[in-house]
């Protein structure tokens, strides 16, 4: 059976994701970035620990206040289901720009390093073997 007559059959419609960039005045967004990072903390490749009170009332705020920062949402209709936070570095063995960050769906969080000119920027995927 390939993939067409899998979906053909199947009974479940397909989820509809939106992935956007995230915004930080908008509470929908901040509840769901604080929501997908608290589950992240919460599980054993995250540490196993609840996101601190400290972070849980200033992480917002403190995201709004960084200018290289990239948070991009993904929803299943009105269910938060992935978030990435990248900030801009620079590679100095590239001499570029890099995005450094870690993200988290409901399936599994990965850890990513990109940068232009770099081996994975070529084969166009993440880092999955701990580059840094």
């Amino acid at each position: 059976m390939n993939i067409v007559e899998a979906t053909a059959s199947c009974s479940r419609p397909l989820p509809t994701i939106h992935v956007g960039k995230a915004d930080l005045s908008n509470q929908a967004h901040t509840r769901a970035i604080m929501e997908l990072l608290n589950d992240y903390a919460e599980d054993p490749m995250g540490g196993g620990e609840a996101l601190s009170e400290y972070t849980r009332e200033n992480l917002i705020a403190q995201l709004q206040q960084r200018s290289n920062l990239l948070a991009l949402i993904a929803f299943d209709d009105d269910i938060p289901t992935g978030l990435i936070i990248s900030f801009e570095g620079f590679s100095t063995f590239h001499c570029a720009p890099l995005l450094k960050g870690t993200s988290r769906n409901s399936l599994q969080p990965l850890r990513y390093v990109f940068s232009p000119g770099s081996k994975h920027a070529l084969e166009n995927k993440p880092c999955l073997h701990g580059c840094r």
